[in-house]
């Protein structure tokens, strides 16, 4: 029997693909078929498996998460996705709800962070099951698009609701760990936004050890901790993210997409992106547009540039 959840996502996002809402915060995904590993940086966000099930990556970790799964992502992460379980009569369906950072220091300020129990997390991620409170909360949500008056008043409300059953489900360390200055996560989030402003600068591991203040070693230790990757993996994903946002947002062509990113190799900019999407920068391209002309998807959702991924 279908849950409540599921029943209102199936009927706000009923065509293929990834869809934005009249939330500001809130994305609705739908497939009926499975779907090839998808990259993307989503930024603070949590991801909810409604129907169906999805394998996510993050680095050298692999994780099924199926349906009641939700998965928080604290910092801009790559992560890969790809859904695993899907059919017409019973597609994947799933949220995302960005977590907006302002609004948990202020509700970290206001609230005292504690839970009875601990979460673990994964290179930085948290993976839990929905629990019936924090369910009823995104129900609650879901049914402000029926109502978009009661949008701007509500929306706060509910989302500081869904920060306060995530801490009661375990996650007060992370959001801790979120708003503190000298937090682990916020130190690493600091650096991966200064990885993003450089994107298409030739970085070494000296130097982006030099602009975080650590040693080479504490650095690798601490970034590879947080996202399952080095630094310089990282950056070398960032460049090819923002390559593929550049052939699929313009009419570049890959040489010149490869030297906007800081390549001066079309050659190895060419395998390296085969490498990490699995077909070539023109095969990629004409494939991401086919799948849109099929699934009427006229965008992913706003934000683009960071990847989106299911």
């Amino acid at each position: 029997m279908a849950s409540e959840l599921s029943l209102l996502v199936a009927k706000h996002v009923q065509r293929e693909g990834v869809i934005s809402t009249a939330l500001a915060h809130l994305y609705l995904y739908r497939y009926t078929s499975l779907s090839p590993s998808e990259r993307g940086i989503p930024g603070p966000s949590i991801c909810v498996v409604v129907q169906g099930a999805k394998q996510t990556m993050l680095g050298d970790s692999s994780h099924l998460q199926p349906a009641g799964d939700y998965m928080i992502t604290p910092i801009d992460l790559p992560v890969t996705g790809n859904v695993v379980k899907a059919s017409i009569s019973v597609p994947f369906l799933g949220l995302r709800y960005d977590l907006d950072i302002n609004r948990i220091a202020s509700f970290s300020l206001d609230s005292d962070l504690k839970s009875a129990r601990r979460t673990p997390r994964i290179h930085g991620v948290s993976l839990s099951r929905m629990t019936p409170d924090l369910e009823d909360v995104f129900v609650r949500l879901l049914k402000l698009l029926d109502r978009p008056d009661d949008i701007a008043f509500l929306e706060p409300l509910v989302s500081q609701e869904i920060l306060y059953r995530l801490v009661q489900s375990g996650h007060a360390d992370m959001f801790e760990k979120i708003v503190s200055s000298d937090g682990h996560i916020h130190r690493m989030a600091r650096l991966i936004n200064w990885l993003k402003r450089n994107v298409d600068q030739p970085l070494s591991v000296k130097s982006i050890a030099h602009e975080a203040n650590m040693s080479s070693s504490v650095l690798y230790e601490s970034f590879h901790n947080a996202t399952g990757m080095s630094p310089i993996q990282f950056h070398k994903q960032l460049r090819l993210q923002e390559a593929r946002r550049m052939l699929i947002s313009s009419d570049l062509d890959s040489a010149s997409a490869a030297i906007k990113v800081g390549y001066k190799s079309p050659s190895q900019f060419s395998r390296e992106y085969t490498r990490l999407f699995g077909r070539s920068p023109g095969r990629d391209i004409q494939h991401f547009r086919r799948f849109s002309m099929s699934s009427n998807s006229c965008s992913e959702e706003p934000g683009m540039q960071n990847g989106a991924s299911i």
